[in-house]
């Protein structure tokens, strides 16, 4: 059996919303309809509705709505540039705080310039180019390729290549082993 009392509870707690939602238009004669007020401020009133939250200022409600509500003009005028003042010096702050991370980042990297890639001189690395333009192990590879590899390093070049297929492009003509060991295409 339930208690009486809490039928009364139910009830009101089902109908709050409803009784509490309330329709506003202003003076220019925008509505605002099925809107709780879920905050009053000295210089408005902050409204929550399906479609989201707004804030519409006293300046811009009839006499009646601003009476309800206690308005005093001196009040939200003085609110209104206390919110205005701390924006602007909020807005201030940002920016020289920007500013000195700009300063900052420009003196960091000014004494500690980024290192410059080296530049390798002998005419096998040139051969040997980049990781991103070597080609992938069991596809095809040019003569150049191999040969840089094999005059890098024998033993290794041995192991990675030997008997293996790969499709060759370009054309060797002869490949001469000198006395101090390059290889030559």
């Amino acid at each position: 059996m339930i208690p009486p009392f809490s039928n009364v509870f139910i009830l009101v707690v089902c109908f709050a919303p409803v009784v509490l939602a309330d329709d506003f238009k202003t003076v220019e004669g925008k509505e605002y309809k099925n809107v709780t007020v879920s905050r009053v401020e000295p210089d408005g009133l902050e409204l929550s509705s399906k479609s989201g939250i707004s804030k519409v200022y006293f300046t811009e409600l009839p006499k009646e709505i601003q009476e309800r509500f206690h308005y005093d003009a001196a009040k939200g005028n003085t609110y209104s540039a206390e919110q205005t003042a701390n924006q602007e010096a909020l807005y201030k702050r940002r920016q020289e705080s920007e500013r000195q991370r700009v300063e900052e980042r420009e003196k960091y990297w000014s004494e500690h310039p980024a290192p410059q890639p080296q530049q390798e001189s002998s005419t096998v690395s040139a051969l040997r180019g980049s990781a991103l333009d070597r080609p992938a192990y069991g596809q095809s590879t040019t003569a150049e390729f191999l040969v840089s590899q094999y005059a890098t390093n024998q033993i290794n070049a041995d192991r990675l290549y030997t008997g293996r297929t790969f499709t060759m492009s370009g054309t060797i003509k002869s490949i001469d082993r000198s006395e101090r060991g390059e290889i030559a295409v």
